[in-house]
């Protein structure tokens, strides 16, 4: 198994397939993480290339980072994104 650091991460959230692999990432953690989802929706690839929220969920239970109930999620990959904020 090869850990990941951040600096890995940060390297990786500059590659040209950062922006379309990310909803899928984060859709595989989070239905790791919680036990009922009654609407997912994490579109990546190119479905990924859409306008509106990058992600929807509606968890009847939260998990570890995911809310319980409706939740919209907006997802960044690029360090500017953080400074405009």
């Amino acid at each position: 198994m090869k850990w990941i650091t951040a600096s890995d991460l940060t390297t990786w959230s500059g590659s040209p397939g950062a922006r379309t692999d990310l909803p899928e990432l984060l859709g595989d953690l989070i239905r790791a993480t919680a036990d009922s989802i009654s609407s997912f929706r994490f579109p990546s690839g190119d479905a990924g290339n859409v306008r509106g929220f990058d992600g929807h969920l509606d968890s009847n239970t939260g998990g570890f980072n995911v809310p319980q109930g409706v939740s919209y999620w907006e997802l960044k990959t690029s360090k500017d994104a953080w400074d405009e904020g």
